[in-house]
């Protein structure tokens, strides 16, 4: 099987931070996160502008979290869909190996198929 463990990817990404340990406790935020899980909910996206402790935040959560989790870490680099995509499948990868190997191939290539949207 395939895997996008390519040496090209910065590993680096792919490790989540550990929570600082002085860090300032956020219950009804760590609250809403796991409200969010227990719904069943399909995505959670935690979004506030730079230095409001998004990274800690989330850090905060996973450490009280019993579940399997992937992190990937993002950068204005990371603003290309073939590239985005790259690491998305990849880290993805990390949990369920079999996961994005048919994208594989199209992503190797680097470009993503256009799609023609009359015909839908």
């Amino acid at each position: 099987m395939l895997t996008l463990t390519a040496p090209s990817l910065l590993m680096s990404k792919f490790h989540r931070p550990a929570p600082p340990s002085r860090a300032i406790a956020r219950p009804g935020l760590l609250a809403r996160l796991h409200a969010g899980l227990a719904a069943n909910h399909p995505l959670t996206l935690i979004a506030a502008p730079a230095g409001y402790g998004k990274t800690t935040l989330a850090a905060q959560w996973i450490a009280q979290l019993n579940r399997t989790v992937v992190w990937l870490s993002l950068d204005d680099a990371d603003d290309d869909p073939v590239r985005f995509c790259t690491y998305l499948v990849a880290a993805l990868q990390r949990v369920h190996p079999a996961i994005g190997v048919d994208l594989l191939p199209v992503l190797r290539a680097g470009h993503l198929p256009r799609r023609n949207y009359a015909d839908h």
